[in-house]
């Protein structure tokens, strides 16, 4: 045989064995096997969906804790031990009989029920818990998203605002760097008499105030303009230079306009007077004063009307004086310094106004040139108004005087603006 196995040793190992002989008779071991194999077995149970691992843990140590509770305390470990064992040997002779089986069964499956009970009951409880904090979170994201996309633009108008700013102060302290400013001329005994000339970009005028001896009337206009080099002053030409010879009329009609403004034809040759007349020109509102860069670092003040502005000229003083706060051209500059800003404009009378402005302690005390050309923009403007008597308000620091003008005390406007002083014989 197969293993170095005899049939003498088997018989003789069996007889050694000395089993135990089943006294049962045949109907009985047939009734246990019938009864066994009619038994159902408790269904495989499977969970509809995946459990946290967090709460099947829970519920298994739950689960644990309470069947350990049951059994036998320490004292009693050897009554505990006799009955598993009994209850090994039951398992391992399950056709001894059925009672102590169902039972154990029906003990099973209540225990089987409870554990899923239990699951069953924390996955509701998850699904709720998912349920609540998911439907405000995703009630919440497009308040977030709009909340956000209005913070942006806050801040890009705000970043906007900056930036102009910025742009502002370093344009104004380009033109404010080593640049040649000439002041307006003051109400005056001499005698006065205005000039344009063209700008390097040969269509802004710019009006120049000069000395003469007053014998300029009975000089012609040829003489009067020779007296001054525009070169000198990094502008062009007059556009009244050979004005009988000139064929373009509405720049000769343009710069009429700007020196009649001043009210000084008493100085004017005879075919300067003559043309304005034939002209029928407009000598009103100036649609406020900029700064015009011109040639060789020099700047001068100019009108809004000069520079084709004329829409921004309002009905009164303070709508002119919030549209001078902007800059329209190339090398034109607004006379208000950056982060200045027109407050109030207070008609004392129809002679007298108050004008203020919010903004002024900001600006750099020692740039003079800022602030003269601040002063006297307004004033100027002030003046195209019939106002003779003009007051400051406002946070000036400890600014009282620029150039000729005692912030601290009503102000006349100067006569006109660009003064180079007297004009040689």
């Amino acid at each position: 045989m197969r293993r170095n196995h005899r049939e003498d040793g088997i018989e003789r190992n069996l007889k050694a064995l000395d089993g135990v002989e089943d006294t049962r008779g045949k109907e009985k071991i047939y009734r246990n096997i019938r009864l066994k194999m009619s038994e159902s077995k408790p269904p495989v149970r499977r969970f509809r969906k995946p459990v946290v691992w967090g709460l099947s843990t829970a519920a298994v140590v739950v689960l644990t804790v309470i069947v350990v509770s049951q059994g036998p305390s320490p004292a009693t470990h050897e009554e505990f031990g006799a009955e598993s064992t009994a209850e090994r040997e039951g398992e391992n002779h399950p056709l001894d009989g059925g009672d102590g089986d169902e039972e154990e069964e029906e003990e099973q499956h209540a225990q089987e029920q409870e554990y899923e009970e239990t699951v069953r009951e924390e996955e509701d409880i998850t699904e709720q818990e998912e349920r609540q904090e998911g439907v405000p979170e995703e009630d919440m994201e497009p308040s977030d998203d709009h909340n956000g996309e209005g913070a942006d633009q806050e801040q890009e108008e705000d970043g906007e605002e900056e930036d102009s700013i910025d742009r502002r102060v370093v344009e104004m302290d380009e033109v404010y760097a080593d640049v040649h400013y000439r002041s307006a001329a003051a109400q005056g005994e001499q005698q006065l008499l205005t000039l344009p000339f063209l700008a390097p970009d040969d269509e802004t005028i710019v009006t120049i105030a000069v000395d003469h001896s007053g014998e300029a009337e009975e000089d012609s206009a040829t003489e009067v303009l020779d007296r001054i080099d525009p070169d000198e002053l990094g502008l062009h030409a007059s556009p009244l230079l050979d004005i009988e010879e000139q064929e373009h009329d509405e720049i000769i009609r343009e710069g009429l306009e700007e020196i009649a403004r001043f009210d000084n034809e008493e100085g004017w040759p005879a075919e300067w007077k003559e043309r304005l007349q034939k002209e029928d020109a407009d000598t009103e509102a100036s649609a406020g004063y900029y700064v015009f860069q011109a040639e060789d670092g020099n700047a001068y003040l100019v009108s809004g009307k000069s520079l084709d502005m004329e829409e921004a000229s309002g009905d009164n003083l303070e709508e002119t004086l919030q549209r001078m706060e902007t800059e329209e051209k190339e090398n034109v500059h607004s006379v208000i310094p950056p982060n200045v800003e027109l407050e109030n404009v207070d008609e004392r009378d129809e002679e007298s106004v108050l004008i203020s402005y919010s903004g002024l302690d900001e600006t750099i005390e020692s740039d003079e040139t800022q602030w003269l050309m601040f002063v006297e923009g307004v004033l100027l403007a002030a003046a195209d108004f019939g106002y003779h008597d003009v007051e400051f308000d406002g946070d000036l620091g400890e600014i009282e005087q620029i150039g000729p003008y005692d912030l601290a005390e009503t102000i006349d406007p100067p006569y006109a603006p660009n003064y180079i002083g007297e004009m040689e014989n």
